[in-house]
């Protein structure tokens, strides 16, 4: 019986490792985004420079900051999307691990209990040793 609780706990310990590895796939992903934001924000600073500096760039900057507004929006929507992903992995991780150690702590007690049963069966045979050469000694003597 107490074998068939170690398959579950391995079983429940390959889940938490997956929904691991899940969440730190998304926490990369979150990541990649906030370098693009990042990085978008930096193009705009040295485009908005270099459109300062030409006369005939200003034209051109209107509609290069029209895309770049898209695609911060865009940007910004993919984040909130990925952080409540974020969110339900987190809590699925939660729950997989609470049945984990749920799951240990039951194999714990079934090993202690089992200990603690051998313990007393050694213990027994101990005592019913020593009580034959107690018994053996207090003949001879006799």
């Amino acid at each position: 019986m107490a074998k068939d609780l170690h398959a579950v706990i391995r079983l429940r310990q390959w889940d938490v490792d997956e929904k691991r590895r899940a969440m730190g796939a998304l926490l990369r992903r979150e990541q990649e985004i906030v370098e693009q934001q990042h990085a978008l924000e930096a193009e705009l600073k040295r485009e908005g420079e270099a459109a300062r500096k030409t006369e005939d760039a200003g034209f051109i900057f209107g509609a290069y900051y029209q895309r770049y507004q898209m695609r911060r929006d865009q940007l910004a929507q993919a984040l909130t999307t990925l952080q409540g992903l974020i969110e339900k992995a987190q809590d699925e991780l939660a729950d997989a691990f609470r049945e984990l150690k749920t799951f240990e702590i039951s194999q714990e007690n079934r090993d202690k209990r089992e200990a603690e049963a051998e313990n007393r069966k050694d213990q027994v045979a101990l005592d019913e040793i020593a009580m034959t050469l107690h018994r053996r000694r207090k003949q001879g003597l006799d």
